[in-house]
């Protein structure tokens, strides 16, 4: 067993043990969020694919500050406010996979009410970054390894863009709104 696998299993173990089992009204707290934080794929097709859907959310949600995270990349794309967009880049991880305390601090101190991994494909980083939000509402697409950390598992479509995925979020969304 890798330590990335070990972290993972270790951090599924303590979530899970201070986890609270009270019911959820998801929809009045998706319609009242004040702070959310978007966690965009790290494959750079996947993004350009989302980027049409991303106009979207402040219009979704038009009296919430919305933030974005990135990895690795050099410029921040066109269509986001850069001065909501935090890139994480290598330094900033541990292990080249682990963020620091510095990058945990951070996300810890945004206080968001949503967080909302559009990763299709497991992004360890990401599942650690949604564990240190403490947001109420935690979207993501299903995947075995996420399951404690996301309250809501969406299925990603077999299409390849992954236009039906990223939409099937956004159509939920938009129907705790409404």
């Amino acid at each position: 067993m890798t330590l990335k696998n070990c972290i993972l299993e270790f951090l599924k173990i303590r979530y899970r043990f201070l986890q609270k089992d009270s019911p959820l009204d998801f929809c009045a707290h998706v319609r009242n969020a004040n702070k959310l934080l978007v966690s965009l794929p790290s494959l750079v097709e996947e993004r350009k694919v989302l980027q049409r859907y991303l106009k979207k959310l402040p219009e979704i949600f038009p009296n919430a500050e919305i933030h974005f995270l990135i990895q690795n990349v050099e410029k921040i794309p066109k269509n986001l406010p850069s001065n909501n967009v935090m890139v994480i880049k290598h330094d900033q991880l541990r292990f080249r996979f682990y963020p620091n305390r510095m990058l945990l601090h951070k996300i810890q101190n945004l206080g968001v009410d949503v967080y909302i991994d559009f990763n299709k494909h497991f992004d360890f980083v990401s599942v650690v970054l949604c564990n240190a939000t403490k947001a109420t509402i935690r979207i993501g697409f299903e995947d075995n390894r996420r399951e404690p950390f996301f309250n809501l598992q969406i299925k990603a479509a077999p299409d390849s863009t992954g236009s039906k995925s990223y939409k099937s979020i956004f159509n939920f969304i938009e129907s705790c709104t409404r």
